[in-house]
């Protein structure tokens, strides 16, 4: 009876491969899933936004998204949280007298690296309209990696009618682009 099997030297060329490729193959790994968290982050701020446009219309009050570290004070740390309120009377600032009403406290799914508004014009915060539109504001938010590789910054641009989408890489250069066409980039 003659049994087939490997040997100890064929399997430790397997194993000394394998362990060669893992190694090759785990900073890419790193790197991917990095961008799906800056992307799921994204994606769930455009569906903070649509809620928030969602939520002027159909109750015909004025909705304020700001970032808040110390709710129900606004600052301008957007990677922490956020809130999201009615506001009655348009001021911005969520106050249970005004007849404000808390819709959300949103802390944002981890992930490392900053997450900057920028729009115009400049405010610490977004305020949609009964009428969908922002009060105003068009911008963007841009996530920017630790390293700040332009391959990895992400963008949801938003337009005063209360529209988002993402950046996209139109060129195929590997780095998006933002609205008005140029690479994006972190300040």
């Amino acid at each position: 009876m003659h049994t087939r099997g490997y040997t100890l030297l064929e399997l430790l060329v397997v194993l000394t491969l394998l362990g060669l490729l893992l190694t090759l193959g785990l900073p890419d790994l790193r790197r991917w899933q990095r961008e799906a968290q800056s992307e799921a982050l994204l994606v769930e701020l455009g569906r903070l936004l649509a809620e928030a446009r969602g939520t002027a219309v159909t109750q015909g009050v004025p909705v304020t998204l700001c970032s808040s570290i110390t709710p129900p004070l606004c600052d301008a740390a957007w990677q922490r949280q956020a809130l999201l309120f009615t506001d009655h009377d348009g001021d911005r600032v969520f106050d249970r007298t005004d007849g404000d009403l808390m819709l959300r406290h949103w802390t944002p799914p981890e992930a490392q690296g900053r997450l900057l508004l920028s729009n115009f014009p400049a405010r610490p915060s977004l305020q949609f309209l009964p009428t969908g539109f922002t009060s105003g504001e068009s911008g963007n938010f841009t996530w920017c990696p630790p390293n700040a590789e332009p391959s990895a910054i992400r963008q949801l641009i938003f337009t005063r009618s209360g529209r988002t989408r993402m950046a996209l890489d139109t060129n195929g250069d590997g780095i998006r682009e933002g609205a008005d066409g140029q690479p994006l980039s972190c300040p």
